[in-house]
């Protein structure tokens, strides 16, 4: 089944390892018009951005 997020804003919690980030990975190629993410490691999560 395939999910579009057109025009749709996004936020995942925990985005910076693990199924957090997979999810943030998944919804980014689904066409969401923004992806707000959040984590504890800084470095980690500006080389998902």
């Amino acid at each position: 089944m395939e999910v579009r997020l057109d025009g749709k804003v996004v936020l995942v919690t925990g985005a910076t390892q693990g199924i957090g980030r997979a999810t943030a990975e998944t919804l980014a190629r689904s066409g969401a018009a923004g992806l707000l993410i959040t984590g504890r490691d800084q470095k980690r999560g500006d080389s998902i951005a």
